[in-house]
């Protein structure tokens, strides 16, 4: 049987859905989106078993509590439904000889990396799924590609990458259609987890519909 696992690179992600969701004007529960179930119909559509879901990611301590906030409850609730969470850190960094200091992510590229050739090599398997559009990931392609795996690229919303897509075994769009977006949105509640978008289409359900 093949089997399937899918590395997202959650900044890329991130950043791609926010353009998408100030470029078309959208509520802000976009954001709050099914990584997990999407990946599903993903197995399905190479009649594969999805054997993981692994997102990299950093908690960005720098920022308003609000922004941390809702990055902890997001990756809570990625949790909760079966995605495997690898945290890196943002550390503050001297970026030019003039003293100017900013924070920068670190980790997240080398955690994707590690992942997916590890995961391919332990899992066996047939199908590698990477959701970036991340030059940085070249040496990743270049490496999957010499093991026994169709590698298959992903990009997010607002990000593409022409160099990673001559690269790889199979390209597509994460969805035909962005109106599709809806589709793959989490519960609003699951397991004591909230979303704190309290325009989610899930407050507006009478109570006994709600997830």
């Amino acid at each position: 049987m093949n089997k399937l696992a899918i590395y997202v690179d959650g900044f890329n992600l991130y950043h791609g859905v926010c353009e998408m969701v100030k470029t078309h004007q959208l509520d802000g529960y976009k954001k709050w989106w099914d990584i997990k179930k999407w990946a599903a119909t993903v197995a399905l559509q190479y009649q594969a078993e999805l054997v993981e879901v692994v997102i990299v990611t950093a908690s960005p301590k720098h920022k308003l509590a609000e922004t941390r906030i809702h990055h902890s409850l997001f990756f809570d609730m990625c949790r909760k439904f079966g995605c495997q969470v690898i945290e890196g850190e943002f550390i503050n960094t001297r970026l030019c000889t003039c003293g100017y200091t900013d924070w920068v992510e670190k980790q997240s590229d080398i955690n994707l990396s590690i992942a997916a050739i590890l995961g391919t090599q332990v899992h066996q398997l047939t199908h590698t799924v990477l959701v970036t559009a991340d030059t940085d990931q070249i040496a990743t392609i270049r490496r999957l590609r010499n093991m026994n795996t169709k590698v298959i690229l992903r990009h997010p919303p607002y990000r593409e990458s022409k160099v990673l897509r001559g690269m790889v075994d199979k390209y597509d769009p994460m969805l035909n259609s962005w109106s599709d977006w809806d589709k793959y949105l989490l519960p609003a509640l699951h397991q004591g987890v909230t979303c704190p978008y309290k325009n989610h289409p899930d407050f507006h359900k009478p109570l006994t519909l709600r997830v």
